[in-house]
């Protein structure tokens, strides 16, 4: 397994997840349990996605490209 992505919460990578899952790519999550013990760990760099080996060249490119796409903003904007 490769770590492609290190999300900004649990949030993010489960929004990473669901979009290589409808591509067709199998990936997981690790480091979400992690976040709650903020006062003994470092607040950034804990969840990551991981996908197998072979697909990980085409899970970046596709988090790099939807990245661009209008319908997955990074953060809302307020109303």
């Amino acid at each position: 397994m490769k770590n492609i992505y290190d999300a900004r919460d649990i949030i993010d990578a489960q929004r990473v997840v669901a979009l290589l899952e409808y591509e067709g790519v199998h990936a997981e999550v690790s480091g979400q349990y992690l976040s709650g013990a903020m006062g003994e760990l470092p607040v950034h760099g804990l969840v990551k996605v991981w996908v197998a080996d072979e697909d990980a060249a085409m899970a970046r490119d596709i988090v790099v490209n939807a990245d661009h796409e209008p319908g997955l903003p990074d953060e809302l904007d307020p109303p």
